[in-house]
């Protein structure tokens, strides 16, 4: 179930999720993880996705970041933001080099 059919649900009266509180996936083993996201759903904000990095240059180095769906979106608007700032600066200073 998404955010906004959680609110939709609510404004129409249903009844609402249990409070679950928010995860530190961090702190949490995979068995933890898996049982946590057999509760919540793959829609809820406090899912728990992961996700493996491979470190560049190495076949065997990697490391696993899990977080939760809040958090992965909240972080893919700040990179967007940031682009989106880097963007509109270099286009604002352009022809502006010299001395």
């Amino acid at each position: 179930m998404s955010l906004f059919t959680l609110i939709l649900a609510a404004a129409a009266g249903a009844a609402p999720l249990p409070a679950i509180p928010e995860p530190d996936p961090s702190h949490m083993s995979l068995k933890e993880i898996r049982a946590h996201n057999k509760v919540v759903g793959k829609d809820h904000p406090y899912f728990i996705r992961c996700r493996r990095d491979v470190e560049i240059g190495s076949v065997a180095k990697a490391h696993t970041v899990c977080r939760t769906l809040r958090d992965w979106a909240r972080a893919d608007d700040d990179g967007n933001r940031a682009a989106r700032d880097t963007v509109r600066f270099m286009n604002e200073t352009a022809g502006n080099i010299g001395n």
